[in-house]
């Protein structure tokens, strides 16, 4: 009788073990997904101004290629080839003194 008092007790603490066990897991796994969330959300809050930031340089970054390519423009317009005449002078306005005088 006390054998079977005795298998039933450790049937008994067994089963309470497995549930503890099983709520131990449970309590686990929803701690990870717990600080990974608050990880994710802590990163996403980090990188909002980055993003914004680097949406405006993109946006300033193709302004200044579109003013170089504009001013690439206006310097090749006053650019004149001329073959046959030797050019002695060294910039735009003393070239354009000699010819004008």
């Amino acid at each position: 009788m006390q054998t079977e008092v005795h298998q039933t007790m450790e049937g008994q603490f067994q089963l309470l073990f497995d549930k503890m066990k099983i709520e131990m897991q449970n309590q686990t796994a929803e701690l990870k997904d717990s600080i990974a969330k608050s990880i994710m959300d802590s990163m996403n809050e980090k990188l909002i101004p980055i993003v914004e930031e680097n949406k405006e340089l993109k946006i300033r970054v193709d302004t200044l290629e579109k003013e170089i390519e504009s001013l690439k423009g206006a310097g090749r317009s006053n650019n004149i080839v001329v073959f046959g005449i030797e050019e002695k002078e060294k910039s735009t306005g003393s070239l354009s003194n000699y010819y004008e005088n």
